[in-house]
């Protein structure tokens, strides 16, 4: 009997703290799981303030035809002066009237001109204007998801910035801060080199201008960031909407704004000729067929005027890597290097204007025949026949196209 009671008891205190046990474990899964609906709850309303904000932003979209023209000008121009310079070997007078004019957008040569302090103040002036940008991006990110907004002036303020800064003036803009990054890395002569290519007076590692590297960089990273958010918001859901820049999907814009982006950081930390040529020749490539393969714009001449401009800039890199290599050329003959620089920079100004009309041609053959052969076939198709029998699309974004 007293052993019996014995082992009776010893059953139940063991089945009391086995039950205690599971209602801890029951209790921890709870709180985890709770812990983990607040983290996704957090994690979804990150999301969709960031979305929501954009989508206030795209709101105030003003389709203006003087505007689009002129982004579509300074997006050409920016890159071509990116491409052609005369420290590569064009034939190429500094002092000419022509590139004078060219060059007027030139933000490193009107930088340079006007001195060190002069170039400090632009930059953190920028800086505090990128701030402020964050700033009112997280009080519209607030106002949206509480569904409350007391003043309109933030938005209009953060989509004149974007359309400003982050799509007309997205390689100008990236300039300013690669000005202080600008070091002469490798492959110059050793006086120059980790000074500031602008500014040879000044050395890239050492206090006081270490600071603005630092600044400088992560102001960067920021600034391509947001920028590269924007992009994502410039899709337009409207089927019948009248801005000719309108776009049904993002993706491409995102990808052809990385790659304008590359073109820029080649151009600044690449500073072997040689190996800057070949990878402009490239990404210039990538961007043109990019844009030729997807026709991303509603409006088929806006895709005509951005494959021809990239035609364009890709034909430029094409001569700068010509000029830089200088095939069959004896280098030690300055004549001969003289007169071969001639000829490719002949070739370049010669060449421009074809390049560009055979880029406009290429899109308006491919935009033909998704709207008609494509299409025709569908219409011309017996009934019943599945789609996929009728054309194969690789991708959504051709069904886009038709």
């Amino acid at each position: 009997m007293g052993h019996g009671a014995m082992s009776s008891a010893a059953s139940s205190a063991s089945g009391a703290s086995s039950g205690a046990k599971e209602d801890d474990l029951l209790k921890q899964r709870l709180e985890d799981g709770d812990d983990d609906e607040q983290e996704q709850e957090q994690t979804g309303g990150i999301q969709q303030g960031v979305f929501g904000t954009l989508f206030t932003i795209s709101k105030e979209r003003d389709v203006n035809l003087p505007l689009i023209f002129f982004k579509l000008v300074m997006d050409v121009w920016q890159l071509f002066l990116l491409v052609v310079s005369p420290s590569v070997g064009f034939d190429i007078s500094y002092r000419s009237k022509a590139w004078q004019i060219i060059n007027f957008i030139g933000l490193n040569q009107f930088i340079e001109a006007r001195g060190y302090t002069f170039f400090i103040a632009v930059l953190y002036i920028f800086v505090v204007l990128l701030l402020m940008v964050c700033a009112v991006c997280v009080w519209v990110t607030q106002a949206f998801r509480a569904n409350r907004f007391d003043h309109v002036w933030p938005i209009v303020f953060l989509r004149a910035f974007s359309t400003v800064f982050f799509q007309v003036l997205d390689v100008m803009s990236v300039s300013l801060f690669l000005i202080a990054l600008n070091c002469n890395y490798f492959d110059v002569d050793p006086a120059e080199q980790y000074r500031l290519n602008e500014f040879p007076d000044v050395q890239c590692w050492s206090m006081p201008h270490l600071i603005h590297v630092a600044v400088a960089a992560l102001s960067l990273v920021l600034f391509l960031a947001l920028a590269t958010i924007a992009q994502m918001g410039e899709m337009e859901l409207n089927p019948v909407t009248r801005n000719p820049m309108a776009m049904a999907h993002p993706r491409v814009e995102v990808l052809g704004f990385c790659l304008r982006m590359g073109l820029t950081l080649v151009n600044t930390f690449i500073t072997n000729q040689k190996w800057m040529a070949a990878l402009m020749c490239i990404i210039a490539w990538c961007l043109l067929f990019t844009y030729w393969k997807w026709n991303p714009h509603v409006d088929g001449w806006v895709n005509y005027c951005r494959s021809a401009s990239y035609a364009a800039i890709w034909y430029a890199s094409v001569c700068l890597c010509f000029v830089v290599f200088k095939p069959d050329v004896d280098k030690k003959v300055a004549s001969e290097v003289e007169s071969y620089e001639r000829g490719v920079t002949t070739a370049l100004w010669a060449g421009l204007a074809p390049a560009a009309l055979a880029g406009a041609a290429a899109s308006w053959l491919r935009l033909r025949y998704f709207t008609h052969t494509v299409l025709r076939k569908f219409v011309t198709a017996a009934p019943g026949t599945r789609p996929r029998h009728i054309h194969k699309f690789v991708d959504a974004r051709e069904v886009e196209i038709v």
